[in-house]
């Protein structure tokens, strides 16, 4: 089982940029062929701009 923990952002461009790809690189930095699901951790995350979130966790949406 995979884990990543999403905190709270409210940010826009580069920020925004930055933000997705801390998510994507730690999913890709833990990532391997053994794990069959991922356990996406929102404790504490009070919101914001939930598009970076998603963008961020995209790798795990399209892992097959």
């Amino acid at each position: 089982m995979g884990y990543i923990k999403i905190p709270d952002f409210s940010g826009t461009g580069s920020a925004e940029t930055s933000f997705t790809q801390a998510i994507q690189d730690q999913i890709k930095a833990d990532d391997s062929d053994s794990i069959g699901g991922w356990l996406v951790d929102l404790r504490g995350n009070t919101g914001g701009n939930m598009w970076s979130m998603l963008a961020g966790i995209g790798p795990i949406w399209v892992k097959g």
